[in-house]
């Protein structure tokens, strides 16, 4: 279980930052010209432009998700339809319904595990961006504490 410490945006963290963060220093580091604000500002385009990147690729990624998901569904329908279209032409009665029940069923069950598969597949990739994105903001607070 993770504490609120573990958590870079929890307002512990943020309180404690501001708590061990030297304002004299700050102020002797504006004074005698070792802070450059252009190269902060430059930081931040760098930051800003990473996570707009993550971004974009988060977006693509589930968009091909839901095509490939969309793709998976299509195909396993009409492979039930074609299916079940031949069993309606060389069974009768009850042996043609229980052999179209079947094979929709079938059909059903692999198109579901197809989806928990892209889904499973869509939430690592997820969680890696994520991952990357904590890991960016880290590194930008810890560039303040210094």
């Amino acid at each position: 279980m993770t504490s609120s410490k573990d958590q870079p945006f929890s307002p512990e963290a943020l309180m404690a930052m501001f708590k061990e963060f030297d304002f004299t220093k700050a102020a002797e580091m504006m004074q005698s010209g070792a802070f450059d604000p252009s190269k902060l500002a430059d930081v931040q385009k760098a930051n800003l432009e990473a996570l707009q990147q993550a971004g974009k690729a988060a977006s693509a990624g589930f968009q091909e998700m839901f095509e490939a998901q969309l793709s998976a569904v299509e195909a396993s329908v009409s492979d039930a339809q074609e299916k079940i279209g031949a069993l309606a032409t060389s069974l009768d009665g009850d042996e043609r319904l229980k052999a179209q029940t079947d094979v929709a069923k079938n059909a059903f069950s692999e198109a579901m595990a197809q989806l928990q598969t892209m889904s499973q597949a869509a939430s690592s990739g997820q969680q890696a961006g994520l991952d990357a994105v904590v890991e960016q903001l880290k590194t930008m607070l810890d560039g303040f504490k210094k």
